[in-house]
């Protein structure tokens, strides 16, 4: 695919660097202080030789060694001669050495007639070769036989050309592989780095398989990749098509170099604006490339020659007028934009989608026209209603208060700013903490939580005082984007709250405010009394957030000041909280002093899901604490499972169904695998069958391997993970023998269960998902008992430790279950 016949690039040598390109090392004179050692110092310079400058592979060399002509070595010479042969039989083939056929017949013409004849061949000669080069289509170009470079290149030139050429190639038959397009892009770019001379020898047509794989390509570099591509085809006097040239402004744009898109906008005025093919395109980009440059004038002047058009694609033409106007800021320019976003809500009536709700108030919010954004929202809110409170009503409302004003003389600019105020007034049913609430909901969902705090900002000054959960949440969301600034106005805000709770619990006992504590509370909090007295009170989850935040960032004196004030407070604690502090001991490792939080406040503060996940947690660790010999006393599997199932019996039906929706297989597999840690084979039984019954979670072949891993650790004495420096390599082998064993143990058992419900008349490959988890639990629990009939001879004992382990864990009577599971 690159032009043969060119001139080769003459780089450096391959194989050898010349004598008179090696350095001379220099004397270093090593200035020594009196005090210092007097030892000598030799430095040591070694030498190194590659094939190219990218080249992986170095040898070492001596740069004293005279090395020989690389053409006079005999290897050389021979594969020289070889060369050549093969060139002479190639041309043979070609018959470039042959007289031609029809020289003969040109001979016995005259002189001007055979010059005639031989222009006539050449001019032939070269539209062929012009129509090679413009007008293939990409789905020819792997058969052409002149694909490949014939460039007489060094070894270092040759290898880009050549993978470029094969790139070319796996682009032209499939265009739309990712992988594919990648390889080309990063061949084409090594190439023009390393051959900066080598674009003027690239056709039309592999700039055509480059342009068509950057098209369908996608994400961020797509825009840059074009530019580049479009830069490189203008360089080489290539001239870029309709579509192309649409492109390349467009990529200009995405990637904000505004003033070139704009040249090139005015560049193509006369190709793409006299098209009709081409014109709604180049307009609408035009008033892309005119918002930038904040100039919605003319952006809006191309608007309206589009809109009578193209009425299906209003949204897409008026919103970015709507944002440059908003940006620009002033009042005639808001005046502007509310103007086209109420001909947006005229136009499109219901169907103005949420993204244009949204786009619009947030460039509202964040250019500080709060009322007007308020209003944007409202609209939102009352999307799909037939209510006279929408903007759009209100508008044909106010026409006829303007015509009356008109006729008492009143001025039109007053006018004006009466409509306009009219517009965004709020209806008084909208003036309370839920409709400010669901708005700021939904900014913080969108990740817009400094617009959020400016909504309360605006409940402030409009005498609305926020709701503590919704204030809560964008703390939370400031802790979470985690920057200094945002963890600051985090801080900020809690104190606030947290002192406004304090106050109104002296208040209430009727107890003085001291005011060098009011003092205190205000430098902390950092917010001023007026407005403070707006803000909510902190609850339990306030406390709960920044208690987690300080103990994570190591902050212990403001996690003790937060527990005094919590206290102060006269808050009860929730799970909310209490999970949050055996967080705190579960990172830090200590698990007993987690499992003591829980059981003294367990009896005042009712737990949840997120409880017994953290005390199983808890319980890992400590079991990985007795395999590594650090013992404590955290109460063992199946006390934590008690105390769980203690918890589930006193739950409503209806509050064991939401838990039942987020009971997660984590937890499952945690449950499971502290039984198997803890080489407590009829806890395990009892554990399947529990969650089964109670969580509708069965085992699937991950629990199997997990089960059988242990069990064969069991048979072989080894603790559960024993630290790698001290299992032998004995043990080793003789763990993964067990493992082999008990996997031909648990095989052997499933061969056993299929045979019995073939008796049965049970065919197992027709059963459905539900059926398969059943049995697979079946099989489980008859493997676990087959080890346990290996260690308990009687039948009885066996089925009676089973049920001991199920009243240990607060389910007495689970081992009928396991009777009718098995049988």
């Amino acid at each position: 695919m690159l032009r043969s016949g060119a001139r080769a690039i003459r780089c450096f040598d391959d194989n050898v660097i010349s004598h008179s390109a090696w350095a001379k090392a220099r004397c270093i004179n090593c200035h020594q202080r009196a005090f210092a050692s007097r030892r000598k110092f030799d430095p040591t310079i070694k030498w190194f030789k590659q094939d190219y400058p990218e080249s992986p592979g170095r040898e070492e060399t001596d740069p004293e060694h005279v090395y020989p002509d690389p053409k006079d070595l005999p290897e050389a010479r021979a594969l020289r001669a070889k060369i050549d042969q093969l060139g002479a039989e190639i041309a043979d083939l070609a018959g470039h050495n042959k007289p031609s056929l029809i020289e003969p017949l040109i001979a016995t013409l005259s002189p001007e007639d055979q010059a005639k004849v031989r222009k006539a061949l050449a001019e032939e000669e070269e539209e062929e070769d012009e129509l090679y080069e413009t007008d293939i289509s990409l789905t020819d170009l792997p058969k052409l036989e002149k694909l490949g470079p014939k460039l007489n290149l060094e070894l270092g030139q040759t290898v880009y050309l050549r993978k470029l050429d094969k790139c070319l190639r796996n682009a032209a038959d499939d265009v739309l592989n990712p992988s594919t397009r990648l390889d080309l892009w990063s061949t084409y770019r090594s190439s023009k780095r390393s051959l900066p001379k080598f674009l003027h020898l690239v056709p039309n047509s592999a700039f055509r398989v480059l342009w068509e794989s950057q098209t369908n390509s996608e994400g961020p570099q797509r825009a840059s990749h074009l530019c580049v591509l479009a830069q490189d085809m203008i360089e080489n006097g290539k001239d870029l098509s309709e579509e192309q040239a649409l492109f390349y402004i467009d990529s200009l744009i995405r990637q904000a170099r505004v003033d070139d898109a704009h040249k090139q906008w005015q560049k193509e005025s006369s190709r793409l604006d006299n098209n009709d093919s081409t014109r709604l395109e180049y307009r609408y980009l035009g008033i892309r490339i005119f918002c930038c440059m904040d100039e919605p004038e003319k952006a809006q002047e191309l608007a309206m020659s589009l809109l009578p058009v193209e009425k299906d694609k209003i949204s897409s033409v008026l919103v970015p007028i709507i944002i440059a106007w908003i940006i620009r800021g002033g009042e005639s320019s808001l005046k502007c934009a509310w103007a086209l976003y109420l001909r947006l809500r005229t136009e499109l009536g219901s169907q103005i989608t949420i993204t244009d709700f949204d786009n619009i108030s947030l460039t509202f919010l964040n250019c500080g026209q709060i009322d007007m954004a308020l209003a944007v929202f409202k609209d939102l809110m009352l999307s799909g209603k037939d209510t006279p409170e929408t903007s759009d009503q209100l508008y044909r409302a106010s026409l006829r208060l303007i015509g009356e004003m008109h006729t008492q003389s009143i001025d039109l600019t007053q006018v004006t700013k009466v409509s306009l105020a009219a517009l965004i007034a709020m209806p008084r049913r909208f003036q309370n903490k839920y409709f400010y609430g669901s708005w700021m909901k939904r900014l913080i969902g969108q990740g817009e939580v400094d617009a959020a705090a400016a909504v309360i900002e605006l409940m402030m000054e409009r005498g609305v005082k926020p709701d503590a959960k919704h204030m809560n949440g964008i703390l939370a969301a400031w802790l979470r984007n985690g920057s200094e600034k945002e963890r600051a106005k985090a801080e900020q805000m809690g104190w606030a709250m947290i002192a406004q709770r304090l106050d109104f619990v002296k208040a209430r006992r009727g107890q003085p405010l001291d005011a060098s504590v009011q003092e205190e509370k205000l430098r902390i909090s950092r917010w001023p009394k007026h407005v403070r007295r707006f803000m909510a009170r902190a609850t339990t989850e306030t406390f709960s957030i920044l208690l987690l935040d300080f103990h994570y960032r190591g902050r212990q004196n403001l996690v003790q000041l937060l527990q005094r004030y919590f206290v102060e407070a006269e808050l009860s604690p929730n799970s909310y909280y209490m999970n949050h502090l055996m967080l705190v001991q579960l990172r830090e490792g200590r698990h007993l002093a987690a499992w003591d939080i829980f059981d003294s406040m367990s009896s005042h503060v009712l737990p949840d899901l997120q409880t017994f996940a953290c005390l199983w947690d808890c319980e890992k660790g400590h079991l990985d604490r007795v395999k590594l010999k650090r013992p404590d006393k955290f109460p063992g599997p199946r006390a934590i499972l008690n105390r769980m199932m203690s918890w589930y019996s006193s739950l409503s039906e209806r509050a064991r169904d939401q838990v039942r929706e987020e009971c997660s297989r984590s937890l499952y597999e945690q449950v499971v695998r502290c039984m198997c840690l803890n080489r407590d084979l009829q806890g395990t039984i009892v554990a399947l069958c529990v969650m089964k019954d109670l969580f509708r979670l069965y085992p699937d072949e991950g629990t199997a391997r997990m089960v059988t891993i242990q069990v064969a650790q069991i048979a072989t004495g080894l603790s559960p993970t024993p630290p790698r420096s001290r299992r032998t390599s004995s043990a080793q082998a003789k763990s993964q023998g067990n493992v082999s064993k008990m996997n031909q143990l648990l095989q052997l058992v499933k061969d056993q269960r299929a045979e019995t419900l073939e008796q049965r008349g049970i065919d197992v490959a027709g059963l459905d998902e539900g059926e398969k988890e059943e049995e697979l639990l079946a099989v489980l629990v008859t493997y676990l008992q087959t080890i346990l009939r290996q260690t308990i001879p009687e039948q009885a004992d066996v089925e009676e430790k089973i049920e001991s382990a199920a009243r240990d864990m607060g389910v007495p009577g689970l081992g009928e279950v396991v009777k009718r599971l098995t049988a």
